[in-house]
């Protein structure tokens, strides 16, 4: 018995191997265009980390929604939210063990949010 099932791939990867099928001459352009998926092409819409860059890995963990953030490190909701009221162009890490709905104010505040517990939601 023989089993198969859509490959699954980033949209980065889809977007690189539909070019080189392109520059292989395997398929052509409107074809390799065809084969991305557009609802994926939101990934492009977001910061990436440069995968060329330098940096230490403190821990890794699943991403909730794609991209990245930077900022100064938080780990209560009401900093968080005084820091944005006293400066609107902060960036901030809100730090939480896992968030809950009275954590709005400053999940609302920060660029990005990293919990101890949880993981992606569809």
């Amino acid at each position: 018995m023989l089993q198969t099932r859509t490959g699954k791939r980033t949209a980065k990867a889809s977007v690189q191997i539909a070019c080189d099928m392109v520059a292989e001459g395997m398929i052509n352009e409107h074809e390799a265009l065809l084969r991305i998926d557009p609802e994926r092409m939101n990934y492009f819409l977001h910061p990436t980390v440069d995968t060329n860059a330098e940096k230490t890995v403190l821990g890794k963990g699943l991403p909730a929604s794609p991209g990245a953030a930077t900022g100064m490190v938080v780990f209560c909701p009401e900093v968080a939210e005084a820091k944005i009221k006293a400066d609107p162009k902060v960036q901030l890490i809100l730090v939480r063990s896992e968030t809950t709905a009275d954590d709005i104010h400053g999940m609302r505040a920060a660029t990005g949010i990293l919990t101890e517990n949880g993981g992606m939601t569809r």
